[in-house]
């Protein structure tokens, strides 16, 4: 409910709803955390097609796969606050990962 994250979704998804698709397609994981307020812009004409799961499973199989010794991990950043991260991360995900604080460039 934050109002800059609920001007950027109107910013977007308006633009995409202005374009005249018919189907959108949620291409990352984070965005069913604000899927109801993309819909919402969007309007009921338009289908969403949220591909965060099989996304999801998908990183899941790779990251199983991985040898140990090949030097993989996890780091997340955030263009946020990265206390607010940290506090998502102990909530939701199981694993050990590198926290980061990035400045947004567009």
């Amino acid at each position: 409910d934050d109002p800059e994250l609920q001007s950027l979704i109107e910013e977007h998804a308006g633009a995409v709803r202005d374009a005249g698709v018919d189907v959108v397609a949620l291409g990352c994981t984070h965005y069913p955390f604000v899927r109801p307020e993309i819909e919402r812009v969007l309007g009921e004409s338009v289908r969403v097609i949220d591909t965060s799961d099989a996304v999801a499973a998908q990183a899941a199989r790779v990251w199983a796969g991985a040898e140990p010794d090949q030097g993989g991990g996890c780091r997340i950043e955030t263009t946020g606050d990265p206390a607010r991260l940290a506090e998502f991360v102990a909530q939701w995900l199981t694993l050990r990962a590198d926290l980061a604080s990035r400045s947004l460039s567009i």
